[in-house]
């Protein structure tokens, strides 16, 4: 009697033998469509041109030819070219240079072939050259829309491995860490072609991905079903994601194999990366990832992967994943995870409001960031996602249409347009990426705890935003001087955002046009800059810590009265006093002075 067991044996044995059964009779069908056809062709004379010489030379290379270090530096620029648009392009002088080596190498071969009876174009073969005139291949071996026989039988021998795995004797004693996340991570690769699918040495590089994750956080598996399934269905995710990237690209453009290396690269950076962000979410968090979806935290995360993956290879950005590197990309998946568990319908049923918005995101900041403030993209972009997962509804409230109209995105934006580079050449205050993120951060943080400062009725951004901003930057601007530090001009422009978020009357006018808040920075700065020389005044008051509180309190004092053109009047008259007697060598206090002030102005403390 045969026991349940071996029935399970027999009849995996004969699934398996039908399986490579399929892929033979596919291996053959493929061999005898590509055999080559042996055809009389007409005479052809070697191309000479810049392709042609860049083709050569890099062939070489790989090799290990040795080949002139000139010659190397311009077959690497063109390279680059194909895989970057934004890089250069080659100069005339470096086509003639790769030409000239062209040519001069080819008039060396002919120097040695002289047993050889020329063509009538002074060109030389041999007897392969001649063979290879004319053999045809019905298909281009790098342009072969089927896997080859070894691609297929290796494929079927994976899948039948890990069928076994997966299903066979032994299950039940998977206890280790490393164990449990191995036969997560195999059951997800179950439904996957790999005879089928362009996924190379990926699969390989995902596995090592996983065990490196459970060794150095075993934490994450121990007492987690969700996790094991994160790591099932995002690896067969991003591996399903690969393919269709790779298979879309081939059929527009042909192989590339730098690209699809790149493509393979960067989805083994954004599984690592989405393992170790998901792994503490899912701990910290576990009931935010109860009934998303029929896969729970695996669907969530593996979209969160796909998601980040297409925007670290989205060449229409100008930008590539090495652009935001490790560390951006972290940010961006830790941000988005924690948005889509807040709201798990951005992704429920084949909704793609997270990947749109991932991406309006990027165009709308990445062309801000240059040189002085690398990060900046990712930075945004994570300040926004998580601002945006807690207050969802009021910001974008139809999540399922037009990104553009996400209103802290939108915020972000304007506030990026005056803060950040341009390209038009105006002033900007000079701030690194930590200082323009804080900014924008205070900003978003302001507009979510009062939204009617800058959301008018009908839902929009109003101009009031801009004009605060812009305000304050033609003070800073008129008023710009090499002893006020980049991190006094932060914090004038965050207590100014803080300042006009409270008190609407900071923003009215006086009968010139200026704004209120604008003039009493102007009052202070022009009190501690003085005429530009080195002063007494200048001396205490442009001491960074004294200049910032000053500032600071000023304004705090202000808010505290009822904010008309007399009480800035009487601040402007306290302020002059106090620069008085600075000037006739009387020590400072800001303490003293703030509370003068507050008596002078009526300010309630």
């Amino acid at each position: 009697m045969i026991s349940s067991a071996s029935a399970q044996v027999v009849l995996f044995g004969i699934r398996s033998a039908i399986k490579l059964g399929q892929q033979a009779r596919a291996a053959y069908i493929d061999n005898t469509r590509n055999r080559a056809l042996t055809l009389p062709l007409p005479d052809f004379k070697l191309r000479t041109d810049v392709a042609s010489a860049v083709t050569h030379f890099s062939i070489k290379i790989d090799r290990g030819v040795d080949v002139d270090s000139r010659v190397r530096e311009i077959v690497a620029k063109s390279l680059l070219r194909t895989t970057d648009t934004s890089a250069p392009p080659l100069t005339d002088v470096d086509k003639e240079e790769i030409l000239l080596a062209f040519n001069d190498e080819r008039l060396l071969q002919t120097e040695g072939r002289k047993e050889y009876k020329p063509l009538k174009d002074g060109s030389y073969f041999d007897s392969q050259s001649l063979s290879s005139l004319v053999t045809v291949r019905q298909w281009k071996r790098d342009k072969e829309s089927y896997p080859s026989a070894v691609q297929r039988f290796a494929g079927t021998f994976i899948e039948i491995g890990i069928d076994y795995y997966t299903s066979g004797p032994g299950l039940e004693e998977m206890n280790t860490e490393e164990e449990k996340a191995l036969l997560a991570f195999l059951t997800g690769f179950d439904d996957v072609d790999f005879a089928e699918a362009e996924l190379g040495d990926l699969p390989g590089r995902l596995m090592t991905a996983v065990l490196d994750t459970i060794s150095e956080n075993p934490e994450f598996i121990s007492d987690s079903s969700a996790y094991q399934d994160v790591i099932k269905v995002t690896a067969a995710g991003l591996s399903e994601k690969v393919t269709a990237l790779i298979k879309q690209e081939r059929s527009a453009s042909g192989p590339n194999i730098v690209r699809e290396t790149q493509v393979r690269k960067w989805a083994e950076e954004v599984f690592r990366t989405v393992l170790s962000t998901a792994g503490e979410t899912v701990l910290s968090a576990p009931d935010k990832f109860l009934g998303i979806g029929d896969k729970g935290a695996g669907a969530l995360v593996s979209n969160v992967g796909e998601t980040v993956l297409e925007l670290v290879l989205d060449t229409e950005l100008g930008r590539t994943g090495a652009a935001f590197g490790p560390a951006g990309i972290e940010a961006i998946a830790a941000a988005a995870l924690e948005t889509i568990s807040e709201h798990p319908n951005l992704i429920a049923g084949g909704n793609t409001a997270l990947s749109k918005l991932v991406r309006q995101i990027a165009q709308d900041v990445h062309g801000f960031e240059d040189l002085k403030t690398p990060g900046l993209t990712s930075r945004i972009m994570q300040v926004v996602l998580l601002r945006s997962g807690e207050n969802l509804s009021l910001f974008w409230p139809d999540t399922a249409h037009d990104p553009k109209k996400h209103l802290l995105l939108t915020a972000a934006k304007q506030a990026l347009t005056l803060i950040a580079a341009s390209d038009g050449g105006e002033w900007r205050p000079r701030l690194g990426a930590d200082g323009i993120t804080e900014i924008v951060e205070t900003l978003l943080d302001e507009i979510i705890e009062n939204p009617g400062w800058v959301i008018s009725k009908a839902g929009q951004i109003d101009g009031t935003l801009q004009e605060m901003l812009s305000s304050v930057l033609t003070v800073l601007e008129e008023r710009d001087d090499a002893r006020i530090a980049p991190e006094t001009l932060k914090s004038i422009l965050k207590v100014s955002v803080l300042a006009a978020a409270r008190r609407a009357e900071f923003l009215e006018t006086f009968s010139d046009g200026r704004q209120r808040l604008a003039v009493i920075l102007d009052y202070i700065l022009e009190a501690a800059i003085g005429t530009g020389s080195v002063s007494r005044e200048s001396t205490v008051l442009l001491r960074r810590t004294v200049l910032e509180g000053l500032i600071d309190l000023s304004l705090d004092a202000i808010a505290d009265t009822g904010l008309d053109d007399t009480v800035i009047s009487k601040f402007k008259q306290s302020l002059d006093q106090q620069v008085g007697k600075i000037a006739n060598g009387e020590p400072f206090s800001l303490e003293i002075f703030v509370k003068d002030l507050r008596t002078a102005i009526g300010s309630q403390s």
